[in-house]
Order: C-alpha cells, then sequence, then structure tokens
C-alpha cells in the first residue's frame, strides 16, 4: 500500500526526498507544495471526504491544536508503535511538547524552524554568543555599512512580519495570550517591542517589508546586508548551497528571547485505518537518527540530541546557536483558535509597519479583532 505525502518546500525536505529515492522507500511518495499555497491544499485534502495523502506536514503548536480539536488529524498514540526503536527519548524536549497536544502525540518531527541572527563580524561588533534584540537598533547605526549594502534585512513580509516581532515582544516581558487565554500584547510592553522593531526600518532596505524567508536567504548569500535574524532551518542553504558564500562571511548568534516552530509529519483522520497504520510503520523507519544527521545539511535544524553532538557543533557554525535556541525557546499557548490570533496579529503589526496605523492603534485593534 502507498504512502503519499504532502509537504511544504522548505530545505529539509531534500533529506526526506533523499531516503524516498532509494529501492527501501520505493512505496512512499512526495509531494511538495509551494509554501504560500500549502495551507490550502493541506485543508482541501483534510476536509474531503477521504484525504488524498496518507501524511500531511503540519508546524507543531501553531496548526495542531486547531487541527486536532477539529478532528482533522489521527492520534498516533491510537495507533500500533514500536517508539522504542524509534529512539524517541532522543528527541529533544522542546520538540517533543511540539508534537503532543492534550495528552496525545499527533506529529513525528523533521526539523525545527527558530530565530538565530546571522551578521558579518567584520561590519557588526558582537562579541557574545546572545544578542537582546533591544541592541539592534544600536547594532545597527554603528555596523560598518559597505557600500550598496544595508545594515539590516526585516523578514517583514505580510506573511512573516509578526514571527519576526515576537522576541522583541518577549525581550519586553510581553505575551500574546495571558494564562486565561485573553489577549495580553496591547499593554506597554507590547508598543514599547513594536516602536524597537519599527525603528530598525531606517536601517533596512526600503522594500524590506516584502522580504519574506527567501528573500532574506538571498540577502544573506548575496551579502547585501550586514546581519538578519532567520530561521535556524535556512542555515545550511545559506553556508553551503555554493562556493560563492564563504562559509566565514557569517558568525552566528542566538537571541535571548527566541521562538520556534516544529515541522513534522502528521496523519489525517479521514483515511482507513489500515493506511493510517501502513502510514506510521513507514514514517518510523523514515525518520531515524541518520535521517537527522542528513537534515543538518540539508536545512541545518535537526530534532534529535544525538545531533548536536560536539563533533557536529564544531563543523557546522549555526548549529551552537540552533542548540541554544531550542534550549531557551518561548512557544506559543496551544490554543484551537491561534490561528485566528495570529491572522489579527500579522495583518496589523504589518500594517503599523508600513505607517498605515500607530503601534498603539496596531495592537489596540489586533486585541479588538480577537476579542471580536
Amino acid at each position: 500500500m502507498p504512502t503519499r505525502i504532502l509537504a511544504p518546500d522548505d530545505p529539509a525536505l531534500a533529506a526526506y526526498q533523499q531516503q524516498i529515492n532509494t529501492p527501501a522507500f520505493a512505496d512512499l511518495h512526495l509531494d511538495i507544495v509551494p509554501f504560500a499555497a500549502y495551507r490550502e491544499a493541506l485543508d482541501k485534502t483534510l476536509n474531503a471526504e477521504q484525504s488524498d495523502y496518507e501524511v500531511v506536514f503540519v508546524p507543531g503548536h501553531l496548526w495542531i491544536p486547531e487541527l486536532a480539536a477539529a478532528g482533522k488529524l489521527q492520534s498516533l498514540d491510537g495507533l500500533s508503535a514500536d517508539w522504542a526503536a524509534y529512539h524517541a527519548d532522543e528527541v529533544l524536549s522542546i520538540v517533543n511538547d511540539e508534537a503532543h497536544y492534550a495528552g496525545q502525540r499527533y506529529m513525528i518531527p523533521l526539523f525545527t524552524d527558530g530565530h538565530v541572527l546571522l551578521y558579518a563580524p567584520d561590519c557588526v561588533d558582537i562579541r557574545t554568543d546572545t544578542v537582546d534584540v533591544r541592541q539592534m537598533r544600536t547594532l545597527a547605526a554603528n555596523a560598518q555599512v559597505p557600500d550598496g549594502q544595508h545594515a539590516i534585512a526585516l523578514k517583514a513580509h505580510p506573511s512573516e512580519i509578526f514571527l519576526d516581532w515576537l522576541p522583541y515582544l518577549y525581550a519586553e516581558g510581553g505575551c500574546v495570550l495571558d494564562d486565561a487565554m485573553q489577549p495580553a500584547f496591547n499593554t506597554d510592553a507590547g508598543r514599547q517591542a513594536l516602536a524597537h522593531y519599527l525603528a530598525l526600518r531606517d536601517y533596512a532596505p526600503a522594500n524590506t517589508h516584502d522580504y519574506d524567508n527567501a528573500a532574506i536567504a538571498d540577502a544573506l548569500r548575496q551579502g547585501t546586508v550586514t546581519m538578519a535574524v532567520t530561521w535556524g532551518g535556512q542555515a545550511a542553504p545559506i553556508y553551503l548551497s555554493d562556493g560563492s558564500v564563504a562559509p566565514d562571511r557569517y558568525r552566528v548568534a542566538a537571541l535571548h528571547t527566541p521562538w520556534n516552530a516544529t515541522w513534522g509529519a502528521a496523519i489525517p483522520a479521514n483515511q482507513p485505518a489500515t493506511s493510517q497504520q501502513t502510514a506510521l510503520t513507514n514514517l518510523l523507519r523514515l525518520n531515524t537518527p541518520t535521517l537527522d544527521v542528513q537534515v543538518i545539511t540539508a536545512a541545518g535544524s535537526p530534532v534529535r540530541a544525538s545531533s548536536y553532538s560536539a563533533e557536529n557543533i564544531a563543523q557546522y557554525p549555526w548549529l551552537a546557536a540552533q542548540k541554544h535556541l531550542l534550549e531557551t525557546a518561548q512557544l506559543l499557548p496551544k490554543h484551537p483558535q491561534i490561528g485566528a490570533v495570529l491572522g489579527a496579529l500579522f495583518d496589523n503589526v504589518y500594517r503599523a509597519f508600513r505607517g498605515e496605523k500607530t503601534p498603539s492603534q496596531a495592537l489596540a485593534d489586533a486585541e479588538n479583532a480577537i476579542q471580536s
């Protein structure tokens, strides 16, 4: 019985494809969808009478609460699995947390995406392994910027901007939702955090509001900026993609207040039980410690503690910062409506960035939209 996998176009999926191309996995097929169209494709297959795919990729605590609460995903604990043979105890605790919702496991993790700072040491004076984002304006103002370059690039595209801003909110002691799951960002901390972020526009390319993941990676590869916060899962393509970028052009620092999301494989609920069981068996065969090491060179952000060995950290310049973020990252609350909350924040933070609203107005409007 074939296992068809639906996934977004992330670098880490190259490791999956490499394994699937071997004879041992001839019964697996991977379909890659552009990220901008991925959620639509995912919803289509999960809402069908029967999913066209036996496996779908999801970002842990961002989508699993919504989809699991709606009965769209199959609990993996309800299927037969040899978790010891999978070496489940090697999966990092924050990653394991994201794989679970309401006490049930829903995901086999493949890669993480969290905040790290890449910077050119000959242009930006950073002497520590971690950086407080509240220092970013000073770092940008004091950067030695070559002609034709910019001090910083911001991932301020409408689809990314809230997550790019989130470490600033955390740095001010703010949060998205309080313990009662009510909006908690429309505060002095939230307004100060947004003001810090908006101030960086003066040091970024004029069109940084169009910069998504790919644009940030291109800017770093091409050396048109002296620093940028990006995902650890982009580090390998930036460092290892081709000979045009010297690996020592950038150093990598962790953030004091990072955020992370883990992507992995889940099983649709609208599949026959036999298909679900076959899919899980195949996923456990596929997602081995060896595959996790391959994720290092495909994306940069593995999910197992064993992959963050001293040897690997010495070999790959970004891996120490990636390890630090996974030890310190603060997750968003696991709530079925977190997607609606984030939608209001993405829109209003972007409007503030474009000068259409003040920080106070943007956060107040986001809060009103969520409460209504």
